[in-house]
């Protein structure tokens, strides 16, 4: 079975530090790990969010990755759609 497991870095508000925060549960959908993602930007500040895919024993491959920061260190926020 095919498991998504969600992993971002985030930036903590009161003291600016970045820190990884991996999820604790997986997803069973390239869909359901992609909204974890969206949800996780609209309550925190995300620097960066990868996706990785695990099946049986084997290693983790990263199969999804972006980065929510431009060139001038500008954090890009998630915008609700109408």
């Amino acid at each position: 079975m095919k498991r998504y497991w969600t992993n971002f870095i985030i930036q903590d508000n009161f003291n600016r530090f970045a820190y990884r925060e991996s999820s604790y549960d997986c997803c069973l959908s390239l869909d359901s790990a992609l909204l974890a993602v969206e949800t996780m930007r609209f309550n925190y500040t995300v620097l960066a969010a990868w996706i990785d895919l695990t099946d049986g024993d084997e290693k983790p491959i990263t199969i999804w990755h972006e980065c929510y920061v431009d060139n001038v260190g500008r954090v890009l926020r998630a915008t609700q759609e109408s």
